[in-house]
């Protein structure tokens, strides 16, 4: 993936940590409770040249070094 601020191509990462992102509650249907879908990042893209941070729900496959 490509930084948007300096076009230097990013380094892919895992990301272990829950930031508690959740949407909006809603009702699946009468018979079941609230609930929340989880909007937590799973991976992490980062520019090493400008130090630019992007995450991403999708997990990472090949961590990069």
């Amino acid at each position: 993936m490509q930084c948007l601020r300096c076009n230097t191509t990013m380094k892919h990462y895992k990301f272990t940590q829950n930031l508690d992102i959740y949407g909006a509650s809603y009702k699946p249907n009468s018979f079941l409770a609230y609930a929340q879908k989880s909007h937590n990042p799973q991976s992490v893209y980062i520019c090493e040249n400008c130090g630019y941070v992007e995450f991403s729900m999708n997990p990472c496959e090949n961590p990069d070094i």
